[in-house]
């Protein structure tokens, strides 16, 4: 950091000290000297203080001499010279004596420890340090010396994470500094006292410290000092998702930084502003800074920096949909050695993420698997249950259910025994939605309550909020609570527009009208579905904008307007195919089918259908099983033979008792009341109608009332 502009009373403060001829050079030499070093110029630097200590020769200036020295030691540390710098330092301290000089023996004591510092001599710093403390302590005017050193073993204590006493050390350090030439060192150690106060817990005043620190650096000039408060202030809006101040942070710390001379600090710099412009969706200005990042950390040849830098172009890449590109960079950053760090492991899941991407789910897996297995072991927990997330997400993905249950499990017990309640009620959302998946519908539902009942112990997390009441929402469609449903809905949709998140409000707008179409109010969920239709296609969300228009043409069949359904479920065929999507196109095609059956169209029925079942089997997913089993029944029956749906309904009617899918259930009921008829056994039609009437009517469904016409008409089943 840059050394005070000492007066020669806190260097000798004797009589009045009358100035040699020589003197006016020195001045000269020191000022050309400072004005170097604060534009971070340390060769000009070095020239103007070796110029200064050759008209000091002729002075034998002792006061001069100590100023041009701290001057000088300072200058070769940051150009790396710390042999020259011990050097002269240890030849200046020799030249003071035990008893005089106290106050330049203090700081020539504590320039010692920087030197060791710069070494990595830690022992031999806090050595020094504290002998110049003592010494300042002797001084008859060594505050600045006393401070210095206070702050200079703060700050190695910080470092060795012992951050309660170094808050202590800058407590009594910066006062001292206050009331000498010293103070332009406060901004330094304001900015470390902030970040001590923060390790201990006091998250505000140690952030408005790092501000304090920011301003105080901008007032004095101090342009490498504000360029690091800058950055971790940005670093500290990053972590808390504030990405625009973290943005306007970093833009500063760029404003101040030399790019024509590649540093560590820089390197770092990139990173931080291509991670913040991702989460702003400047992707382009993410690949742009992660370049730059790979190209200063190369001329630097440092490895570890290479790799992070790597690393961030990777995660960028990714971002853009290049995950091939992306997978050497990744790689890269992972098998860099070094400590295991939270950064690192984002690494790990970064490069699963590339992997998956370029269809390699097997090393997606191992890679998560690995991961895991060492952030567990390194004591890491809450990054354990991150990844594990990301494995379960995976799993989900995959349709391997219970795997995802598993692992999810696993991280749910951490986040709740270490209370991240956001956390837990996101993650309880996701197991439920695997659990109904595969039919424990009323496991599910229990863990929806769980995070229902969790919402209330978060503090304005309205992003959290939103989501498990659209999940929750969903959920309770099955229940037949239709107010707590609606509720949720319309508040999660709320949230979603106060928030300012489009795609969030389009699929939960979509998933409202989906529900007002299961409950039989078909006409009111038409502009719903179509105002979540349009947002969905100006957002360009290719997966919502299908389930869209399939939702539309379930809400035409409700309405007996077949041919508009069928025109909608064909299109929404038509944009799922290329998305890899083989649960939704399972949906889409039995939806169809049900549409051609209700127009008496049935060439196409088995070939729609029956694929879908299949893979309903294949990955456990009851819901396809069950509604494709009860289309393939429905066909049966009005094709003449209700014998072949018996079969069909009996699986479906026990799948979905199971699995607790009312509607579903309710409708293979119907359907197998309407088999029992055409079979002749009226006397069960009706029963099963009961059972099917009580499920209708617990969702509010207008098929509760009236009378079927199968049973209005025993005589036998129309086509249509």
């Amino acid at each position: 950091m840059k050394l005070p502009k000492p007066i020669r009373a806190w260097l000798n403060p004797g009589p009045t000290h009358h100035p040699l001829p020589e003197s006016d050079a020195v001045e000269q030499a020191l000022e050309a000297g400072e004005r170097a070093y604060a534009a971070e110029d340390y060769p000009r630097a070095l020239d103007s203080f070796r110029a200064a200590m050759s008209q000091l020769h002729k002075s034998a200036d002792a006061v001069a001499s100590a100023q041009v020295i701290v001057r000088l030691v300072e200058t070769l540390i940051a150009l790396g010279k710390l042999d020259d710098a011990a050097q002269v330092i240890d030849r200046a301290y020799e030249s003071t004596g035990e008893t005089s000089q106290l106050t330049q023996r203090a700081y020539y004591e504590c320039a010692q420890g920087q030197i060791a510092r710069a070494r990595g001599d830690t022992d031999l710093a806090q050595s020094r340090y504290e002998k110049a403390i003592k010494t300042g302590e002797l001084a008859r005017a060594g505050m600045g010396a006393l401070g210095r050193a206070q702050g200079m073993l703060a700050d190695l204590y910080l470092a060795d994470g012992n951050a309660s006493y170094a808050a202590h050390l800058f407590r009594e350090a910066l006062p001292r500094l206050g009331l000498t030439p010293d103070a332009d060192l406060s901004s330094f150690f304001l900015g470390r006292f902030g970040e001590a106060q923060i390790i201990n817990g006091q998250e505000t005043e140690g952030q408005q410290m790092i501000e304090r620190a920011a301003r105080l650096a901008r007032q004095m000039n101090l342009k490498a000092m504000e360029r690091r408060w800058q950055i971790t202030l940005g670093k500290r809006a990053a972590e808390q998702g504030r990405y625009n101040d973290a943005f306007t942070a970093f833009a500063r710390a760029a404003s101040l930084a030399n790019f024509n001379q590649p540093t560590p600090e820089l390197v770092d710099l990139h990173i931080q502003m291509s991670k913040t412009c991702r989460a702003l969706g400047q992707l382009d200005e993410a690949l742009d800074h992660a370049n730059q990042a790979v190209n200063a950390a190369v001329s630097l040849k440092a490895d570890a920096l290479i790799a992070e830098a790597r690393g961030t172009l990777g995660t960028a890449l990714l971002a853009t949909d290049q995950a091939a590109a992306a997978l050497p960079h990744l790689q890269a950053a992972v098998d860099q050695p070094g400590t295991l760090t939270a950064e690192r492991l984002d690494m790990h899941r970064q490069l699963a993420a590339a992997q998956v991407e370029s269809g390699d789910v097997a090393s997606a897996i191992h890679t998560y698997q690995t991961a895991a297995e060492a952030a567990s072991a390194a004591g890491m927990k809450l990054e354990t249950a991150q990844i594990q997330r990301d494995l379960g997400l995976l799993y989900f993905q995959r349709r391997r259910m219970t795997d995802a249950i598993q692992i999810w499990t696993q991280a749910l017990a951490i986040y709740q025994q270490d209370k991240h309640t956001a956390q837990t009620i996101r993650l309880l959302c996701d197991l439920a939605a695997a659990r109904r998946f595969i039919g424990q519908g009323t496991r599910a539902l229990r863990d929806y309550q769980d995070a229902s009942e969790l919402l209330s112990r978060l503090n304005e997390d309205w992003e959290t909020r939103g989501l498990v009441l659209a999940n929750v929402a969903v959920a309770y469609v099955d229940s037949g609570d239709v107010e707590t449903a609606e509720a949720f809905f319309n508040e999660s949709i709320a949230i979603a527009r106060r928030l300012e998140q489009p795609a969030a409000e389009a699929i939960r707008r979509g998933n409202h009208g989906f529900y007002l179409v299961q409950i039989g109010r078909a006409q009111q969920a038409l502009p719903a579905l179509e105002a979540a239709l349009k947002m969905s296609r100006q957002l360009q969300l290719e997966l919502p904008t299908a389930i869209q228009t399939d939702n539309i043409g379930l809400a035409y069949d409700s309405l007996a307007r077949y041919s508009e359904a069928e025109r909608e479920h064909r299109s929404a065929l038509a944009q799922i195919e290329p998305l890899n999507e083989p649960h939704w196109k399972s949906l889409f095609q039995i939806n169809l089918a049900q549409t051609l059956i209700s127009m008496g169209q049935y060439d196409e029925v088995t070939a729609l259908v029956e694929p879908a079942v299949a893979l309903g089997r294949t990955e456990d997913n009851v819901e396809v099983v069950v509604r494709g089993l009860t289309a393939l029944a429905r066909a049966d029956v009005l094709q003449g033979n209700p014998a072949a749906a018996i079969p069909r309904l009996e699986e479906a009617i026990h799948i979905a008792r199971r699995g607790d899918l009312r509607r579903c259930l309710a409708d293979a009921l119907s359907v197998q009341s309407m088999a029992q008829a055409a079979s002749g056994d009226s006397a069960a039609a009706e029963s099963t109608w009961a059972e099917a009437q009580k499920h209708y009517r617990t969702l509010h469904h207008p098929l509760a009332r009236g009378t079927p016409a199968w049973l209005a008409q025993p005589a036998g089943i129309k086509q249509g």
